[in-house]
């Protein structure tokens, strides 16, 4: 009983890691999209001044 208990929580903590890290992923795949974004955007500013 006790090893079955043990065993569900681990089960549930990697699948709560595993869902952590695809979170962490897509933040970051955001920020980066962000930055692309804001580069763009100046450099599309630079060739407007030019």
């Amino acid at each position: 009983m006790i090893f079955e208990l043990a065993q569900l929580i681990v089960f549930l903590a990697s699948i709560f890691a595993f869902g952590y890290y695809l979170y962490l992923a897509g933040k970051a795949k955001g920020v980066l999209k962000a930055i692309e974004i804001f580069l763009k955007q100046s450099e599309k500013e630079n060739e407007d001044n030019a």
